[in-house]
């Protein structure tokens, strides 16, 4: 009964705060790259796109969390009942990078009073990692660095990593 519009921005947060994706990974994500498995488990599978050619592209898998998977699996129920359902390119969000950055802002500034961005939220992602204790190789991955002296603003921003040091 939930709006589309509504489970294609709480989709794209989602990505956004969870695992750190950027708007044209995002939009990038297709149907076809969401696994909804047994118990409720949803594995969507991004081509990371901050890489210099196509061919250096790589693919990874990330779960998303068990509370928020219904969202997913609904907008993808939603998606598949479509008359466009058979295209095997059909993006997930169905919107370009452009309007995810939009609607992530417009949707968490309706919900907080503040517009939050994607990568406000990968920024808080990265923070959250760092603060719970992963290694700057853990980092780069995760945030798909190709360089884990990137993440080091993390480190000198964290609470927990200052405490390990003094």
């Amino acid at each position: 009964s939930v709006d589309i519009s509504r489970l294609i921005d709480a989709t794209a947060i989602i990505l956004a705060d969870q695992h750190a994706f950027r708007c044209g990974t995002i939009a990038r994500i297709k149907t076809a790259d969401v696994r909804v498995h047994k118990g409720g488990v949803v594995h969507i599978t991004a081509a990371m796109i901050k890489k210099q050619r196509n061919s250096q592209r790589i693919q990874i898998t990330r779960k998303i969390r068990q509370d928020w998977a219904q969202i997913v699996q609904s907008l993808l129920e939603l998606r598949d009942k479509e008359d466009s359902a058979t295209d095997p390119n059909r993006k997930l969000l169905g919107l370009i990078p452009a309007e995810v950055t939009r609607r992530i802002a417009n949707r968490t500034e309706s919900i907080t009073g503040t517009r939050w961005t994607a990568t406000d939220f990968r920024h808080t992602s990265a923070q959250r990692q760092v603060d719970m204790g992963a290694s700057a190789d853990e980092l780069a991955e995760f945030m798909q660095h190709n360089n884990v002296l990137v993440g080091n603003v993390y480190f000198d921003q964290s609470p927990n990593q200052a405490k390990l040091v003094n």
